[in-house]
């Protein structure tokens, strides 16, 4: 079972075998369980979780889109904007919120690309 404190701790090691552990957690079973994940592989800019990120923005339960949006927003690819924007006419709040601070993340992140 994937808590903080072991997303944590696979963090630290920034290794492969953490990334692969933290990948197999994507599998949006359960919303806590994704949301560590998703958490963690964001702050730890791993490339390889942007695709299971982008395919959890469709998941029905908010708590995994919101996580997938905060996650992709950390991982400096502007080129998800366009799959975020449509989050921000959400009703749910917490996803709107997610979609707006991954984009303003992104959209910062190209600005400093192009100065």
């Amino acid at each position: 079972k994937l808590n903080e404190a072991a997303a944590a701790a696979l963090m630290s090691l920034g290794d492969t075998a953490a990334e692969e552990a933290l990948l197999e957690a994507l599998r949006p079973q359960s919303a806590l369980r994704f949301a560590v994940a998703a958490r963690a592989l964001g702050e730890m800019h791993c490339c390889r979780a942007t695709v299971p990120l982008q395919q959890a923005l469709k998941h029905p339960d908010e708590r995994v889109v919101s996580a997938a949006a905060r996650a992709l927003g950390k991982l400096a690819d502007p080129g998800v904007i366009s799959l975020l924007t449509p989050l921000l006419d959400s009703d749910i709040p917490d996803v709107k919120l997610a979609a707006a601070e991954a984009i303003g993340n992104l959209t910062s992140v190209r600005s400093r690309v192009i100065a």
